[in-house]
């Protein structure tokens, strides 16, 4: 770490010099160290070429946004009062904090209220987000920068960093001793983990091999040994501001909380909001849980036009295609279900009819023969009233989000899955049609004809303000998780959304149930 004096500012500046260090093995044979060295470039750049392209970051630090003028002012307030945020005291307290991480983009954009706030300016916010600081921002930088961070995991990160409740270095304060929580002190505090807690085999590059560009910032890939238990994790937020302090853990199905610390919510050992990709209702804990929404493999992008075609309900009228689903006919694990109904998706293909509905695996005949011949997956989905989004092997469908980015309304068979955000703040019922696994077929496709196109209408702008407000980026995701829970905490809870589990159900999961 090196402090060096900015000459615009006075402000002391903490810069890394060794992030971009790597570790390259000295081998004998000349060729094969070419070759390795070309291949970790051309992974770094193919990473890089992603996370920049699709959400057009731009790397700095919190102190680059944060050093623009003098004392470092921190974003605008609506009247033009500002924060002020110097960054001397923290290069001088917190030299492994996440300010430093030149990895990550902040937006300086942002207006940053907790910062505002503690330099007297505007009112002070009724939560707080905060990170630890046992992986990434761990003092020991040298076990610190060979924990992995995955892609996802790295968009979780950014959507926290860059939303307005967030402070930077609570967490260490609160550990070192600079900082107290006053006994009438009302806020609530969400906590995330700065160590790696999602980890998708398959993302970004879908049907791809295990363990494919999964990995962010060219980091080694270790797996960490074990999480943290109630002995080494610092309980002291917790004990202070008790009842009103929630650690948001995610997990994609490969990582996460193991058995003995989750159980479900209400007995992990500490005040947990568990938020998975795949996982049942009646696994949860129906207070402080909720569902993870996966990204998009192909994201369709609406023309300011087609936008508006669904503000005006035009798009009930223009679009071509009634019923579409491109891909595979998995529908999980069980035999009978798959014998008798077809599965979830299976149950469709026999529909397929070249007029209205188009259903099929991308390389069959019935597909490369119809009317979608020659058209790419996201111009087959922005052209569709309703997208057939049923579970496969998993609860949850990759299509789901696809769908959801083309304004087109999905179509759901995925019996006791944990919707994603909280149903207080998203009720998918006005969205989506949802159906049991084992009405999938022509059952639904009955009731998907007999729908007005009035009611389209409405659940298609609902739908895709949904993807527009929460999914289409990590910040919005953000925002839809925690304004889920502030709504639990201030208004109370609500029923979850979607097929629970019962007698009618003949999915794999509700028949182990019995």
């Amino acid at each position: 770490m090196v402090i060096k004096k900015d000459s615009k500012t006075s402000a002391n500046v903490a810069q890394r010099t060794d992030d971009s260090t790597i570790d390259l093995e000295i081998v004998r044979d000349g060729n094969m160290f070419r070759l390795k060295l070309a291949l970790m470039l051309g992974l770094a750049l193919v990473v890089n070429t992603f996370a920049s392209g699709r959400f057009g970051w731009t790397l700095s630090s919190f102190i680059d946004i944060s050093d623009g003028i003098s004392d470092g002012i921190v974003g605008e307030t609506g009247n033009g009062a500002v924060a002020k945020n110097d960054a001397s005291w923290i290069s001088e307290l917190w030299s492994t904090s996440l300010v430093f991480d030149e990895t990550l983009p902040w937006d300086p954009s942002v207006y940053r209220k907790w910062i505002a706030y503690e330099n007297g300016h505007g009112e002070k916010p009724p939560a707080m987000l905060v990170l630890t600081n046992l992986g990434w921002n761990q003092q020991n930088q040298t076990l610190g920068k060979r924990i992995p961070r995955h892609i996802r995991n790295k968009e979780f990160m950014i959507g926290i960093i860059n939303h307005p409740w967030f402070h930077p270095t609570f967490w260490e304060e609160l550990e070192e001793g600079q900082r107290t929580i006053p006994p009438n002190d009302t806020t609530r505090y969400y906590v995330f983990f700065d160590r790696p807690t999602y980890y998708d085999s398959h993302y970004p590059i879908y049907g791809g091999y295990n363990d494919n560009l999964d990995l962010a910032d060219g980091r080694p890939k270790e797996r960490w040994e074990e999480w943290p238990s109630q002995r080494d994790f610092n309980r002291k937020l917790f004990r202070e501001a008790a009842g009103r302090v929630r650690l948001l853990q995610f997990n994609g199905g490969g990582w996460g909380l193991n058995s003995l610390e989750r159980l479900n919510g209400s007995k992990a050992n500490w005040p947990i909001s568990f938020i998975p990709l795949s996982d049942l209702v009646s696994r949860v804990n129906e207070t402080w849980d909720q569902g993870l929404v996966s990204p998009a493999d192909k994201e369709a992008h609406l023309s300011p036009h087609q936008q508006e075609e669904i503000a005006t309900c035009e798009a009930e009228t223009k679009r071509k295609f009634f019923v579409t689903y491109v891909g595979n006919g998995r529908s999980g694990h069980n035999s009978k279900f798959h014998q008798v109904y077809g599965g979830a998706r299976g149950s469709y293909f026999a529909l397929h009819d070249n007029q209205t509905v188009f259903v099929g695996s991308p390389d069959s005949k019935q597909i490369r023969e119809s009317a979608l011949k020659g058209l790419a997956y996201e111009t087959i989905l922005m052209e569709t009233v309703f997208g057939l989004a049923p579970r496969g092997d998993n609860k949850f469908s990759y299509r789901f989000a696809e769908v959801m980015a083309a304004g087109t309304i999905p179509v759901v068979h995925a019996d006791d899955w944990l919707w994603p955000f909280r149903p207080e703040l998203v009720d998918w019922n006005e969205c989506a049609v949802i159906m049991p696994e084992k009405d999938a077929g022509n059952v639904t496709l009955q009731i998907l004809k007999g729908m007005s196109l009035e009611e389209r209408c409405q659940r298609r702008k609902r739908c895709y303000k949904i993807y527009k407000d929460y999914m289409e980026r990590p910040e919005g995701l953000i925002h839809g998780l925690v304004e889920g829970l502030e709504l639990v905490a201030t208004t109370g809870i609500k029923p979850f959304v979607g097929i629970k589990c019962s007698d009618y159900n003949y999915s794999f999961e509700c028949n182990m149930q019995r």
